[in-house]
Formats: structure tokens, C-alpha cells, sequence
């Protein structure tokens, strides 16, 4: 490792220590009251929801545009190669059944619910009104579907706000 990193040109020719470029200041949140003339951030009140909207996608079609927290399913057995599950979606009970059946869906299903926990609270604390979370697998139609609609029902069992799932590749098949 040495002799490689010996043979590489250094682009610094003093020995002297490099100057630190300025480093601009980052304004910091007060804790008392405003200054006359700034606007108080507004309160987030108790009845303030954050509305959660799941997306589930096809990596071979590209990532979505618009998404807070994206997660990679495709880690998960594809019921794809599964010629009676190929041509269902996860929306069917035999693709759900392949899929949660699975130790490591269970494990994900698990850490993503810690997650999501920890973070819609402190999204709705910050005043945020929507969290957009994108599920994708490689075709978009069977692995992150299952995942995505026991995310939802999840959500909503715990009365974290409206949720919404939209599968984007459900028509391609």
C-alpha cells in the first residue's frame, strides 16, 4: 500500500500546511424569544398531520423524481422466476404469501417500522406536511408492492396521518 501510495504525484508542492478556505457561518437556532422584526416559526399544533404517500417502482425504469426515503427490496427472492407467481402482482395473495414468508422481509419490515418511528414524528415536528417513501424492486411489480401495502397498513394502524400507496409499474405488465 505504501509503494502505490509513493507513486502517486502529490498535487501540493510547499510543505508548509494547507490553508483552510473561510468557512462561512451557518445560522444557529435561537431558543429565546425573536428580535423585533423576525417572524416566529410557526407552531406545529397537535391536530397538524403528516400525509405519508408509499410509491413503489421498477429500478429498471428509473428511480421517482420526488422521494423523501427510498428503499432498495430487491435483496428479497424474486418471485419472478416463479413460473405460477410470474405473471400475478405482489397485490395477490400468493406473491404476499412468497414474499413475507421470507426471514428477511420480516427483519426489513422490522427495522423500517424503527425507522419510520423515530423519523414521521420528528418530519411532522419540523412542520413538514407530506413524506414521500419509494419501495423499488427490479420490475416494480411484485416484491416492493408486498412490502409497500404492509408499510401502509402498518401507518395506519397507528394513526400516523393519512397514507397513500401508488404502484407506478402495476399497469406495465
Amino acid at each position: 500500500m505504501t509503494a502505490i501510495l509513493e507513486s502517486v504525484p502529490s498535487r501540493r508542492t510547499s510543505t508548509a500546511p494547507a490553508e483552510r478556505p473561510a468557512q462561512r457561518s451557518r445560522p444557529r437556532r435561537s431558543t429565546s424569544a425573536p428580535s423585533s422584526g423576525e417572524k416566529p416559526a410557526p407552531p406545529t399544533a397537535p391536530g397538524d398531520e403528516l400525509a405519508v404517500e408509499i410509491v413503489t417502482f421498477g429500478f429498471k425504469y428509473g428511480l421517482p423524481h420526488r422521494a423523501d426515503l427510498v428503499f432498495d427490496v430487491r435483496f428479497l427472492t424474486n418471485p419472478f422466476w416463479v413460473p405460477d407467481l410470474q405473471p400475478l402482482s405482489g397485490l395477490s395473495a400468493p406473491v404476499r404469501r412468497f414474499v413475507l414468508e421470507q426471514p428477511q422481509a420480516e427483519r426489513f419490515l422490522d427495522l423500517v417500522v424503527q425507522l419510520l418511528e423515530l423519523t414521521v414524528p420528528a418530519y411532522r415536528a419540523a412542520g413538514r406536511d407530506k413524506l414521500v417513501v419509494a419501495l423499488g424492486c427490479t420490475g416494480g411489480y411484485h416484491r416492493s408492492i408486498v412490502i409497500a401495502e404492509e408499510m401502509a397498513t402498518w401507518l395506519r394502524e397507528r394513526d400516523f396521518g393519512p397514507v397513500s400507496v401508488f404502484h407506478r409499474e402495476l399497469d406495465r405488465a
